[in-house]
């Protein structure tokens, strides 16, 4: 009866001590899973956020960025794509990471812009063509500047090894940022659609501006002779109406990921337009941001650079093209570009009177942003 009553308890504690150390099991691999899944969220919040303004050679980009780059979490990287395109179009040899050099034709560019992009979202800095990473254009951000100022002091004759020296500065300063700000002036907007697709966290700021005024710039800067001026103007137009559907159809599928600014609001309004960029991206508005966009849109400078963020005054330097452009080739540029105008809300020039004078608007002001 005993011994019955023995083996009965002492089978009874067995199995409680089994529960109890199951439940403790349990506990511990929940608890294993929970750190674990917090460490995984944390990784992702803190993983840089790509941001691509979108645009078009004259219209406004180098100001645009020079803004956005204020917030010191953002790193900024100048038109990655330059060298690589001007050595297509220059024939000229294009060094590679590795400091080879090779000789590119038109089919590679695309092939080799989605490597350089795809390094850069990556910060794989040790990834990236010399011939990027030596642009003097490196010095138009706040970061990269001081990446070139590296490679200038550094006293190593072979250029691959001043770089092995800088890079983990320039990985540093990109991997450490919440924000990868890059400018692209030779893409169009479909190029980024696929990096949108697998990673929503992305944001693109599709920036245009009157294709008059693109178009006059580009053509004092002798970016083509004037007797092509109908064929650039057909060609840029076009190009601007393939972003536009695209924008279209990115909006509709991811409609917190992308916006258009107007290069005229930030001109005109440079407070209230960079204020909806920032909070577009998630960046902080700060005092300081706010007064760096007073200094250089109206500080009194001179006005003769014209790839320069600072102006004498930016609402004067964006109607200066109406002064500069003849009648005639606004027209001209009218009727090729009347699509552009129908969707973005510009205004066709109805005399020569009315292009002289300034107050006469060429935008609507319900304008489709």
């Amino acid at each position: 009866m005993f011994r019955r009553r023995g083996a009965w308890y002492l089978a009874l504690v067995v199995v409680i001590s089994m529960c109890v150390v199951t439940q403790v099991t349990l506990s511990r691999d929940r608890g294993r899973h929970t750190r674990h899944r917090v460490q995984v969220e944390e990784l992702k919040e803190f993983q840089p956020i790509p941001v691509v303004i979108v645009t078009y050679m004259r219209s406004g980009s180098t100001l645009t960025g020079d803004i956005l780059q204020q917030d010191p979490n953002s790193f900024y990287m100048y038109e990655p794509f330059r060298n690589l395109k001007n050595a297509i179009d220059l024939q000229k040899p294009f060094f590679l990471s590795d400091g080879t050099s090779t000789m590119l034709e038109s089919d590679n560019f695309v092939e080799m812009s989605r490597e350089i992009f795809s390094s850069l979202l990556g910060c794989e800095v040790e990834k990236l063509p010399l011939s990027l990473l030596r642009d003097s254009f490196m010095n138009a951000g706040i970061k990269t500047e001081k990446y070139l100022k590296c490679l200038s002091q550094t006293r190593h004759w072979q250029d691959n090894k001043r770089h092995r020296i800088c890079n983990p500065m320039l990985q540093k300063f990109c991997s450490q940022s919440k924000i990868l700000l890059f400018k692209a002036i030779r893409h169009p907007l479909d190029f980024f659609e696929e990096y949108l697709n697998k990673n929503p966290s992305m944001k693109i700021i599709h920036l245009v501006r009157d294709p008059r005024a693109t178009l006059q710039s580009q053509v004092l800067a002798a970016k083509f002779p004037v007797d092509t001026f109908k064929m650039a103007a057909k060609e840029h137009c076009d190009r601007v109406i393939e972003d536009i559907e695209t924008f279209n159809r990115i909006k509709e599928k991811h409609p917190a990921s992308i916006v258009r600014i107007y290069y005229e609001d930030l001109a005109k309004y440079p407070i209230e337009t960079a204020r909806t960029m920032y909070d577009f991206i998630g960046m902080d508005y700060t005092e300081g941001v706010m007064q760096y966009i007073l200094d250089i849109t109206s500080r009194g400078l001179p006005d003769g650079c014209s790839i320069c963020s600072q102006r004498a005054d930016s609402q004067m330097h964006i109607n200066k093209w109406r002064k500069q452009m003849p009648y005639e080739r606004a027209q001209l540029i009218d009727n090729q570009c009347s699509g552009v105008y129908e969707r973005l809300g510009y205004i066709p020039v109805i005399s020569e009177l009315a292009l002289d004078t300034v107050r006469y608007p060429l935008l609507k002001k319900q304008h489709n942003t």
